[in-house]
């Protein structure tokens, strides 16, 4: 797709210049992750020795219901709640890799006792030594503080990703808290806060019965290392706690470095250059230098001068509509669809900015939650739903915002059009309406009061 030679964004952009290519943000946030976890080795070793947890505990009936048995009988916090289930890794989820770190370390040594139980009822060889591997993984240092790790680390990365898909998320807003997102990241990189962090993960450490952090044992440097006579110079850690600062610093590094890559985009430049013209015109700032770049790129697409007018004539409109609110991409969008035809062509070359800018979304979230609404809908039970009903309950319920601002009344008139439904229904007004609440509400009354009856009966 993004292919610099040979992929779809080249290929038409050969075929029509002015054509910008972002890739969606949310994908580019999980795959930094992907990426970022693959290059730390503690971090990767304990996030495959997560994913096979998850697979020995949701995958078996008889070990997920022992451990929930366990955690009702023992596991409660503070505040008398259970502590939460095992969450599995999935791929078509972008923030969930910080909570299934998270419901590991909380259920750590319900998960120890589950091994120690599931070895004593287990019969199959192969699945013995599966549960061997998992519980010596858990045992040792290196696994608890690389899931640890990973958990603080990834929870700044969902939080990223659950941000992304709002609906009314913008490419330009969504380079603005990923750039957020990568300083926070950056803070935590300094002796003081991992000082914290080391501290809180020895005290977690031993509560779980994990074993004590050591040193891995130093390899002798390879000849072809060597530079000339001299031997090659190695570092190597001289305490524990510098050995595991080394990790926690590259670990935030490669984060980092990876959010950084895959947002920096370059097709988003000219894109956030749109942007900005549209936002500096609606609040009444200079935009004179993000113009002449978008008048470069576009040439005859807008008419410079008639496109200067009409965003002082906004600017004026904008803050007589919002007057005590900063405003943003989304309310200048909304004002554009009450405007009546006359006003729409008297800001002709606004909505072309508007197009050009709304025509790229941050995220294609809004796709993926209308695909996972339609397996809800169309379940199993009722397979035989045609095509058309399907597509019409889709639209309803993945706009409910549209659907809930439909006038009732002429949904139920535009339903009885025809002769034969005229016949038998009539005509609906605002009376039949408020006929229908008001017997809602009788029969929800009835419905109460014998319900109290049948109480005290």
């Amino acid at each position: 797709m993004a292919s610099q030679k040979n992929g779809v964004a080249a290929q038409m952009k050969r075929l029509e210049p002015r054509a910008l290519y972002t890739h969606c943000y949310g994908h580019a946030t999980n795959l930094a992750c992907s990426d970022s976890i693959q290059q730390v080795k503690v971090v990767k070793d304990a996030h495959d020795t997560v994913k096979e947890i998850t697979k020995l505990v949701k995958k078996s009936p008889k070990r997920d219901t022992h451990l929930q048995k366990m955690k009702t009988e023992m596991s409660y916090d503070e505040e008398g709640k259970h502590a939460p289930g095992i969450l599995p890794f999935c791929p078509t989820r972008w923030t969930v890799r910080g909570k299934t770190l998270d419901s590991v370390l909380q259920n750590y040594s319900n998960l120890q006792k589950l091994w120690e139980w599931s070895l004593d009822n287990c019969k199959e060889t192969e699945m013995k030594a599966r549960i061997r591997g998992v519980n010596r993984h858990m045992e040792e240092f290196d696994f608890f503080f690389g899931v640890t790790l990973g958990e603080t680390l990834l929870r700044h990365s969902d939080n990223l990703s659950a941000t992304l898909q709002a609906q009314e998320m913008s490419a330009a807003q969504a380079q603005k808290i990923a750039r957020m997102t990568v300083e926070t990241l950056l803070s935590l990189r300094c002796d003081a806060t991992f000082s914290l962090f080391w501290k809180k993960t020895l005290k977690l450490a031993g509560d779980a019965g994990v074993n004590q952090p050591t040193l891995p044992r130093q390899r002798r440097v390879p000849q072809w290392m060597e530079a000339g006579d001299a031997p090659a110079s190695h570092h190597f850690p001289s305490s524990v706690e510098d050995h595991y600062r080394m990790i926690y610093f590259e670990a935030i590094d490669v984060l980092a470095s990876c959010l950084k890559d895959r947002f920096a985009q370059d097709d988003f430049e000219m894109y956030a250059t749109l942007e900005q013209v549209l936002l500096k015109g609606a609040k009444g700032e200079s935009f004179e230098i993000e113009l002449a770049k978008c008048s470069d790129f576009y040439g005859a697409d807008f008419n410079v001068p008639n496109l200067r007018a009409q965003l002082q004539t906004l600017a004026i409109q904008i803050r007589t509509a919002y007057p005590d609110t900063d405003c943003l991409l989304s309310d200048i969008v909304g004002y554009f669809k009450i405007l009546s035809k006359a006003e729409i062509s008297l800001l002709s070359q606004v909505v072309i900015l508007i197009k050009l800018i709304i025509v790229m979304p941050a995220t294609n979230a809004v796709n993926e939650r209308s695909f996972s609404a339609m397996r809800r809908l169309k379940n199993y039970l009722r397979s035989r739903m045609d095509e058309a009903r399907l597509n019409h309950l889709m639209i309803l319920h993945v706009h409910k915002a549209r659907t809930d601002s439909l006038n009732m009344i002429n949904v139920a008139n535009a339903f009885v059009a025809s002769d034969h439904r005229q016949e038998i229904f009539g005509t609906f007004s605002e009376l039949d309406l408020s006929r229908t609440s008001v017997l809602q509400k009788s029969r929800a009354t009835q419905t109460s009061s014998v319900k109290c009856e049948e109480k005290w009966c």
